[in-house]
């Protein structure tokens, strides 16, 4: 047999035998056969304890009405226990349900709400009174604001410590309609359909829409404001709020129909990059203004997936012609990357055509080198790739005439290297004269 009994440790009792005090009380306080036991989490007067299939609420020393039940004690928090049906759990421990956890209420707290229903609020205030604790308050705060009682409300607000609760009694003391009230009080207990209802009542639906922004509600947004209960601006920005709310499930299809409606190109792009749909994101570069930033997250789109064409029509119109170059670089479309040098007067495009070059005798295309060495008016290299042909199809002593004709070409852009550089003298020469004259 179980026997459950109390020590009170703080006091002290003379023992008679010796002479000196000895700690502890032992308290006039006796169970038997109790098997479980727990203290209350926010109140040191308040425990649970089971004895055979009965659970007992002792406040102090007193007991409440017992409870039937078999229940292992969880914990024991605002005047509420939880119990967990052991034995039922152990049948089946893989699968438990929620039928084995039982929730069970104080006596105080029963009769407070019994109370609030039967008695006016002053007596049920009393009664909090003599039997004091926080989730008490709380329930009466929360009627009072239900019967719009609020100097009660703030009182009890006070007496629980709820510092929002304080501080929402403060607003509602200065709204001038009892409506008013009452929709904030709906609001309050998230009944928010009945305080839209409410505020529609007195013709205040940009407080409803406000409190449905406020939720982040924003489909409800956008039905009253196209009910005439907001302006463009308003509107533009629920559609918004809904294409980010689509967005972030990766629901890029529903996203769209909202930022186009929105016209928010920004966001448009992303989503057909997550659709993968490059002909609408295409589509959206000539939508675009000149120098827009929005054009260069367009070409950085199409870089990452391989697309050279749409991307450099996105950076030309954006304005950044060596990101253009730069793309066709990355993507090995270097024959295009040298036509837009040229054509944009591209200041660095001798080391692109250095690179270009490199790239194309990598690949063993020599000729196609001598024809962008020969645009690029680089008569030695030419020259010196022309010898290098040549020598290469004379070891084979094949085509004698082929030989002939790569030592005649080098030999005519050796003569053009000469002559541009007697040019370039005679140039220099003149400048020098003329220099001299003036002096």
């Amino acid at each position: 047999m179980v026997f459950l009994v109390f020590f009170y440790l703080e006091s002290t009792q003379p023992d008679s035998s010796s002479g000196p005090t000895t700690p502890g009380v032992h308290l006039d306080f006796e169970r038997k056969d109790t098997w479980d036991m727990c203290w209350s989490d926010d109140n040191p007067e308040l425990f649970a304890m089971m004895e055979k299939t009965r659970m007992y609420i002792f406040r102090g020393m007193e007991p409440e009405e017992p409870v039937m039940s078999s229940g292992y004690i969880c914990e024991f928090h605002d005047l509420q226990i939880k119990a967990v049906l052991l034995d039922e759990v152990m049948r089946s421990p893989d699968n438990p349900e929620k039928e084995h956890i039982i929730n069970f209420e104080t006596k105080s707290l029963r009769d407070t709400r019994n109370l609030l229903n039967e008695v006016s609020i002053q007596d049920a205030y009393q009664f909090i009174e003599d039997n004091s604790h926080p989730r008490l308050w709380r329930i009466l705060a929360e009627h009072s604001l239900e019967k719009l009682d609020l100097t009660v409300a703030d009182k009890a607000f006070v007496r629980c410590a709820d510092y929002h609760g304080i501080q929402f009694v403060k607003r509602l003391q200065m709204l001038d309609d009892d409506a008013k009230q009452r929709a904030e009080v709906a609001a309050y207990f998230k009944r928010f359909d009945e305080a839209e209802a409410l505020y529609a009542e007195t013709d205040r639906m940009d407080l409803a829409v406000e409190m449905r922004m406020h939720l982040g509600d924003w489909f409800k947004v956008e039905k009253l404001v196209q009910a005439g209960a907001g302006d463009d601006s308003l509107l533009t920005l629920a559609w918004n709020k809904i294409g980010d709310y689509f967005a972030d499930r990766q629901k890029w299809s529903k996203a769209v129909a909202y930022y186009a409606q929105a016209k928010n190109t920004e966001r448009l792009v992303d989503c057909f990059y997550g659709l993968e749909d490059y002909v609408g994101l295409e589509k959206l570069i000539n939508t675009l203004p000149e120098g827009s930033h929005v054009l260069t997250n367009i070409g950085e789109k199409f870089v990452s997936v391989g697309l050279c064409e749409q991307a450099v029509t996105a950076y030309i119109r954006s304005g950044d012609v060596k990101a253009a170059v730069d793309a066709c670089v990355l993507l090995n479309q270097w024959d295009q990357a040298v036509e837009l040098a040229e054509r944009h007067s591209f200041q660095q495009i001798e080391g692109l055509l250095a690179k270009y070059a490199s790239h194309l005798l990598e690949k063993d295309k020599k000729m196609a080198a001598i024809d962008l060495y020969r645009k690029a008016n680089k008569h030695t290299e030419v020259a010196r790739l022309l010898v290098e042909l040549g020598r290469a199809s004379a070891s084979t002593k094949v085509q004698p005439l082929r030989v002939k004709k790569l030592y005649v070409l080098a030999a005519l852009e050796v003569e053009k290297f000469r002559k541009r550089a007697l040019s370039a003298e005679n140039v220099s020469g003149i400048s020098g004269g003329a220099g001299k004259t003036g002096e």
